[in-house]
């Protein structure tokens, strides 16, 4: 692969250099027709083949595919199709056909381009790109031999092709050459005289490394500037970590890669560890099929590596945010639409950006085929807004990276993490059965009622908070709660706006175990609504809803533990909606175990069914 590239681009710098007298004579030219479509010239002789993609696609594309073309939403003029040959062999409602294989005199299309009455005549005179005579030549020649239509240039498999004869056979080196040769030769050019020595190492240096010789290296090779000479040179620069750096700036490019997250703040991204692993692929030369399989798709391999996981990097180059008024919908698809329209850039050579509100209108991509595209890319578990705490936790999914030395002791801490885990369950197994038997053989416990209640809607703002707290400070956030009967004396009735802020409930993490009792009347269902949440974040099940919640969501009740929403979250809901218009006493629990498994919630002392969200 090194040397593949490293010839290629040798290669086409030598073509660019021929190539630049006949540019500079040209360039006039070129600058003077550059608001039309290039069009390859084609020889009036009919014995000639026309090739589709070649000739006639430019022509079709430029002058009739805004009104006949690929775009069926626009609505075709007269229900002419000319990008399909179904379509333009199709008889139209008039009974003709503007296409008739073999036949010009017979194909309405090429009436259609002679003709001089102005409401007849194609293209119409408001587009304001008239066919030439060469042109219309051309088409009539394509249709006469056939009217062959070919896909699209880009899905058609390379022929090798017979070599050109040259007659400067001693100048050719390889194939390469002998192309290029034979097109000078037909241009009527001769290439210009071999580079000197410190040229031809300037040039090879700057193409693999981007930095031109050292004085002694040019010296050197000055004094013996055979093949052999170069070719060692060339095997050294291929060698030096400078060459993967080289080859790598383009790629980064194109993977957009940096190392921020591109929005407002714009805070540092953790991202180098991919940089370094490009460099590496092509310092170690992996082959092109692998270095494209790891980037897309590196963590799905077989016991995939750190390093084919790490690959994968290239999938979330794009902008992230974490400005509070955006969407977090909104902006996650357009994380997904980045990777579709990255990919294939990157790896299919393709724009994909048009299809994603219409079919294509000039390379064969239907908008159906963009959204399989975005439902792969969209299954990565990832939140459309940073956390505002992302200066210490990158957003997940993330990756652990070890240096080899650690590998064999995680893979140990691991083993031994399940052994106590293991051990750990069995030991609850066992307490649990000895504690049913105890339970069984004691006599029932009756808990008394509290004698009496705090009459709330006598009680102080100050006495209120000190009250809910357990004498620890707390806040309210608007006004007052307002009284209402609850399941024992009084309670509190929240309205989406007023919220109560335990300031001093702090330090349990996903590490500690926890239980929060209450008692919850839901007069009606609810889409959403916060019953309670721990964490600092200002959005709930966001980017930064760190801690623990628990809420009603379309009618269920749910109860988390949340690192970072959502690739580091533990989180259940009901089965079953939660019941309406009526007192339920509601305990939640959470064992410490970073897991799903968990968490448990029970109505009215009765552990209910639940589902694993995350």
């Amino acid at each position: 692969m090194k040397k593949m590239w490293a010839r290629c681009s040798i290669v086409l710098m030598k073509m660019l250099l021929q190539f630049a007298k006949y540019v500079a004579f040209s360039g006039l030219i070129v600058l003077a027709s550059c608001n039309k479509p290039q069009v390859a010239q084609h020889s009036a002789n009919t014995d000639a083949r026309v090739d589709f993609n070649r000739d006639v696609r430019p022509l079709l594309s430029d002058r009739c595919f805004a009104c006949h073309g690929p775009d069926g939403a626009k609505g075709r003029e007269a229900g002419l199709r000319l990008d399909t040959f179904d379509g333009a062999t199709a008889v139209l409602d008039s009974g003709k056909r503007a296409i008739v294989p073999g036949d010009p005199s017979a194909s309405e299309m090429v009436a259609r381009m002679h003709s001089h009455d102005v409401d007849d005549v194609m293209p119409p005179p408001k587009l304001d790109r008239p066919l030439n005579g060469d042109e219309i030549k051309l088409l009539e020649t394509w249709i006469s031999q056939g009217a062959e239509y070919q896909p699209h240039w880009a899905f058609v498999a390379p022929k090798k092709h017979p070599l050109p004869k040259v007659q400067q056979k001693d100048w050719v080196h390889d194939d390469m050459d002998t192309f290029v040769l034979a097109k000078m030769e037909q241009k009527g050019l001769k290439p210009n005289a071999p580079a000197d020595p410190a040229t031809r190492l300037r040039r090879v240096s700057l193409v693999l490394h981007g930095l031109p010789p050292s004085p002694e290296q040019m010296k050197e090779f000055s004094k013996n500037p055979t093949a052999t000479a170069y070719e060692a040179y060339v095997d050294d620069l291929l060698k030096s970590p400078r060459y993967g750096e080289r080859m790598a700036q383009e790629w980064l490019d194109v993977a957009r890669f940096a190392d921020t997250y591109g929005y407002q703040t714009d805070k540092p991204c953790f991202t180098w560890p991919w940089r370094d692993w490009v460099i590496d692929a092509f310092n170690k030369n992996l082959r092109y099929d692998e270095f494209m399989m790891w980037q897309i798709a590196g963590d799905m391999l077989p016991n995939s590596t750190q390093e084919q996981r790490l690959a994968t990097m290239f999938n979330r180059l794009h902008r992230q945010t974490e400005e509070g008024g955006s969407i977090e919908a909104e902006f996650r698809q357009e994380y997904v639409s980045d990777r579709v329209h990255t990919y294939g850039t990157a790896f299919l050579g393709l724009t994909m950006e048009c299809s994603k509100c219409h079919d294509h209108k000039y390379d064969p991509i239907p908008q159906a085929d963009y959204y399989s595209l975005a439902s792969m890319f969209g299954q990565i578990d990832e939140c459309g807004l940073l956390p505002y705490s992302i200066s210490t936790q990158a957003p997940p999914p993330y990756l652990h990276l070890l240096k080899d030395t650690e590998k064999a002791e995680a893979k140990k801490r691991r083993l031994d993490l399940e052994v106590a885990e293991m051990t750990s369950t069995q030991l609850t197994s066992a307490c649990e059965n000895d504690f049913q038997k105890w339970l069984a053989e004691t006599s029932p416990i009756n808990v008394p009622v509290p004698a009496a209640h705090y009459p709330m809607e006598q009680l102080e703002k100050s006495q209120l908070s000190n009250l809910i707290a357990n004498s620890k400070p707390a806040k309210i956030s608007k006004g007052m709660p307002q009284a209402k009967a609850g399941a024992i004396g009084q309670a509190m009735e929240f309205d989406g706006d007023t919220t109560m802020d335990l300031q001093e409930i702090k330090g349990i993490t996903r590490h500690d175990s926890v239980s929060v009792d209450m008692h919850i009347f839901c007069p009606e269902h609810k889409d959403r609504a916060v019953i309670l949440h721990s964490g600092p974040g200002l959005y709930s099940q966001a980017a930064d809803a760190s801690g623990f919640e628990s809420l009603l969501e379309k009618g269920r009740m749910r109860w988390s533990c949340i690192a970072l929403w959502p690739g580091d979250a533990a989180s259940i809901e009901t089965s079953v909606p939660f019941p309406i218009g009526k007192w339920v006493h509601v305990s939640v629990s959470y064992d410490g175990s970073s897991r799903a498994g968990g968490l448990r919630m029970y109505f009215d002392g009765k552990e209910t069914k639940t589902n694993v969200v995350r």
